[in-house]
């Protein structure tokens, strides 16, 4: 409860650094999130585009067997891509995190100096640390929390969106040929299937349950946010007491 309370007062104290921390996590974890619902609709186009193709008779499918594959390798980058994405802005968490304390650090040592002087050791001057920027990384995901609802709910059009536009961007041109079209045109023409090749290519065929698009990227991402903070804080708490202490003995 110490702890707790010496944090408290601390992020008053500091207040232009709680602020900092708390809209640069924000930032990152709602692209984050943003990106794990995107992962998820890219994921239901694909798994729907099999499912629509399997309506198919198997001889419709043979003279397909080019799109599908374009399809396919299509639908596998963009997911890659989506995961590259949530990678770099996980270590961007991780580096923002480090430069803050750091900074934060360079700042506070008329407060490392009281803590030194009462006997405190590295380990519990980098817990302190720790507990204060739990509290501030809590904040940040109660906003985040409340954007993602709101981004679930009212912008899942704006994601669908934008992710048929990234995969519309990366398709190869296989499926642009005169051969190729005319088949696909002259195939919808005669209504094997209650949707046209436009809507299965925007992935209109797929329904989304905006609340476990929600809860599945919170899943997902809260303990990989959670890891980062305590790497972060505790690692670079560490280094930069022990720092900080040895050009104090020089």
């Amino acid at each position: 409860m110490l702890f707790i309370n010496r944090a408290i007062a601390s992020l008053k104290y500091h207040r232009r650094n709680s602020i900092i921390t708390v809209a640069g996590l924000a930032t990152f974890m709602i692209v984050v999130l943003a990106l794990q619902m995107l992962r998820q609709i890219e994921s239901a186009m694909a798994s729907n585009f099999m499912t629509s193709i399997g309506i198919f008779p198997k001889l419709v499918q043979v003279q397909l067997k080019l799109t599908i594959q374009a399809m396919q390798t299509t639908h596998a980058a963009v997911l890659g891509q989506y995961g590259n994405y949530a990678t770099y802005a996980y270590l961007g968490i991780f580096l923002f995190l480090i430069i803050v304390n750091s900074i934060s650090l360079h700042h506070r040592q008329s407060e490392l100096k009281a803590y030194s002087a009462t006997g405190k050791s590295v380990s519990w001057i980098s817990l302190q640390l720790f507990v204060e920027y739990f509290l501030l990384f809590l904040i940040a995901y109660v906003i985040v929390f409340a954007l993602g609802m709101l981004l679930a709910f009212f912008g899942t059009g704006w994601l669908r969106q934008l992710n048929q536009t990234n995969f519309s961007n990366q398709l190869p041109d296989v499926l642009n040929t005169t051969k190729t079209t005319s088949f696909i045109n002259s195939l919808f023409h005669e209504q094997f299937t209650y949707f046209n090749w436009k809507e299965l290519l925007a992935g209109n065929t797929v329904t989304l349950n905006r609340i476990a698009l929600f809860t599945t990227a919170v899943r997902q991402s809260f303990f990989s946010f959670l890891s980062i903070v305590i790497l972060a804080i505790i690692g670079s708490s560490w280094v930069g007491v022990h720092v900080w202490r040895f050009r104090q003995t020089r």
